[in-house]
Formats: C-alpha cells, structure tokens, sequence
C-alpha cells in the first residue's frame, strides 16, 4: 500500500536530498553520497533516480558489487509496481512502472558492462527494451555491448534499426555519421567512453526520469 502509492512522485524533501547528493559529487565529497541517497530513498523508496545515480556513482569508484546492491534495494519495490500497474489496467501508470523497471535494468547493464560480464549485460538491455522499446540509449548500448563481444554483424543490425526508429535522435547521430561502432574498436571505444560520462554524469546534473 504506502511503498506503492510513494512511486507516485518524490516529495519535494527526496529531490533536494537527491540534489545535494549530486553536489557532493560535483565536490568530490565522496562519503557524503551514499548517505543522501540514502535518505532519499527513505522519505521516498520509488524514486528510480536515486538508485540508478547512486549504482552509478560506486561503478565509477569500481565498487561494482555494491552498485549492484544499490539497484537489488530497489528491484522487488519496482517490479511489484509493475504488477500493480498491470492489474489497474491503467495505461499511464502501466507505462511509467515500464519505463521505470526499464531504466533498472539499463542500470543493471551499465554496471554489468563495466565489470566485463557482456551476457549479464545483454540479459538487462534486452529486459529494459521490452519494456521501454523506444528508449534509444538502451538499442544504442545494446549495440555496444554486442560490438564489445565481438559480434559485429549483431551491432551492424541493432544500429541500422537504431536510425530506422529515430534517424535524428542524439543517440543515433554517431551511428549515422560513421557507422563505424560496429567494425573500428577505436571508434568503439571513444563512443562507448562518450557514452559511459553522459550515462555517468548527466544524472547527477539532471533527472534520469521523464516525470520525477
């Protein structure tokens, strides 16, 4: 009931938590992160940006185990959301529990990528892309991760349906431009290291979630 009806929206007290969280990044203040996370989830426990920013932050600091418990924190909440949003058979809420289990496990993936384990990650993509199809950043690390595995053709056929989607979507740009992500690990790499300080820091600067 009450964990259910708090993913409705953050009070204003978890954003400003969530915000000074980001500032003690910013300022290098590393030991004071967690624990504003920390109260962040706690004055609201469905406030996805908490835990994906705060899986984030210790990936980083390679502290990749404990991301992974930050995102395992907030699992079972979230996809209990799901099912309660499924039972409403309310389109809006359906939708956002969706998109919300979605960025979990694009969250799951990003750290499973930095810890090398490319199934574990494919897994996670391909779960958030079910659920949120036209999340461009989940098709186009998709499309790294596979490329990371050395599966070249696969990239090649996730980046050509990345511009059949949405040609002029920011994430599709290098794609179109070079096309060259899927045969150049040079250019694999500089893309995916783009890729990994927007997926880093543009949380910590801004929400990760459409509606917060």
């Amino acid at each position: 009931g009450s964990q259910v009806h708090a993913l409705g929206g953050p009070p204003d007290a978890c954003v400003v938590f969530f915000d000074i969280a980001n500032l003690s990044i910013e300022a290098g203040l590393f030991d004071a992160v967690l624990p504003h996370f920390k109260t962040c989830t706690e004055l609201n426990a469905g406030y996805i940006d908490a835990y994906v920013t705060a899986s984030q932050f210790l990936s980083t600091l390679n502290r990749d185990q404990e991301a992974l418990s930050w995102l395992d924190g907030g699992r079972d909440l979230f996809l209990r959301n799901l099912e309660w949003a499924q039972a409403s058979q309310d389109p809006l809420k359906q939708a956002d529990a969706a998109r919300k289990v979605s960025l979990l496990h694009q969250a799951y993936s990003n750290v499973y990528t930095h810890m090398v384990e490319y199934e574990q990650a494919t897994q996670h993509l391909n779960e958030a892309i079910k659920l949120s199809p036209d999340n461009m950043q989940s098709w186009v690390l998709l499309a790294l991760v596979e490329r990371k595995k050395g599966r070249q053709d696969n990239c090649m056929l996730i980046c050509d349906k990345i511009l059949s989607m949405d040609p002029n979507n920011e994430n599709a740009y290098p794609i179109n431009e070079h096309r060259l992500i899927c045969t150049s690990p040079t250019e694999v790499d500089n893309f995916a290291s783009d890729k990994q300080m927007e997926t880093v820091t543009e949380p910590m600067t801004k929400s990760v979630s459409d509606h917060p």
